[in-house]
């Protein structure tokens, strides 16, 4: 998971890339608890690319709240409480 802008985005996202498709389903899930709204679609995506083929799913969230959170040293904060 990583914090992530593009050029030309008006928000920042948030966006999960795993191979796991529950995992991504459950991540999704608690970003719909943590910020009370529907979930994120999770994406199914097969990658071509020689040193990792395979199928990969991603989450992805536009949140400037959360994004601010997970880029900064506010992860610290949170993780010393997980």
């Amino acid at each position: 998971m990583h914090p992530h802008r593009s050029r030309g985005e008006r928000y920042p996202a948030v966006v999960l890339r795993v191979r796991d498709r529950d995992f991504a389903g459950e991540f999704a899930k608690c970003l719909e608890a943590v910020l009370s709204r529907a979930p994120p679609r999770v994406r199914g995506q097969h990658s071509q690319r020689s040193h990792s083929p395979g199928t990969y799913y991603t989450v992805r969230v536009k949140d400037a709240t959360l994004y601010e959170l997970l880029r900064g040293r506010g992860i610290e904060k949170v993780r010393r409480l997980v």
